[in-house]
């Protein structure tokens, strides 16, 4: 009725909890769709577990090298005047909130997911103190004034988290929230697991009673 034409090559199909089944077959119209095991949407990575070590593994690993060798290059260029301060503010204006983009509902629940995360900064750090030893992490982030990314990463989910309880009843993420809640209550298992991580963070934060 509205011309309105669907793009099947940039439609795929993402099956939460099943694994490819060469078998099935999916139609938009008359075209067909694959299927897929993860797939990048508004800047993040879905994968079909719905576990996050896909976002930080495929996406945040290659993006931080990118970052790592774009700061090494404004550096350099601007002929290392004011270093520290100009690369303080290239991380924190602009490579951190594209690492952290929509880390309010993707957790980074693994130790090996943590040290992932820690190394990117880590790597950062040492790029704009321009130095090829091997300080400690604690040393460095506390010479540079820098928060460990972990904690940053933490705070912003807490306060999303705040955000999310004040939300009106009526908006959609609210439902979702209240129905992911409610089945955590009732000790049932979902696949998205945000109302578990959430509470594990608020809980050893100390901040259970929010």
């Amino acid at each position: 009725k509205w011309g309105l034409k669907f793009n099947d090559k940039k439609s795929q199909i993402l099956m939460i909890g099943a694994k490819n089944n060469v078998n099935r077959k999916w139609l938009l119209g008359n075209k067909v769709l694959k299927e897929t095991k993860s797939y990048k949407y508004l800047g993040t990575i879905i994968s079909h577990t719905l576990k996050d070590t896909t976002h930080i593994d495929q996406h945040l690993a290659s993006k931080a090298k990118k970052q790592e060798s774009y700061m090494r290059y404004v550096l350099a260029k601007n002929m290392d005047i004011n270093r520290i301060h100009f690369g303080d503010t290239l991380w924190h204006k602009a490579i951190l909130p594209s690492l952290d983009h929509a880390a309010a509902v993707w957790f980074n629940e693994s130790k090996k997911a943590n040290e992932k995360l820690s190394s990117m900064q880590y790597n950062m750090g040492k790029a704009v103190l321009k130095i090829r030893s091997m300080p400690s992490k604690a040393a460095l982030l506390g010479d540079l004034g820098w928060l460990p990314i972990c904690d940053h990463l933490n705070i912003k989910r807490i306060s999303y988290y705040e955000h999310l309880l004040n939300m009106s009843e009526t908006r959609l993420t609210k439902v979702v929230y209240n129905e992911l809640a409610t089945l955590h209550r009732n000790g049932k298992k979902t696949a998205f697991k945000y109302v578990d991580n959430i509470n594990s963070l608020l809980i050893d934060k100390g901040l259970d009673f929010m």
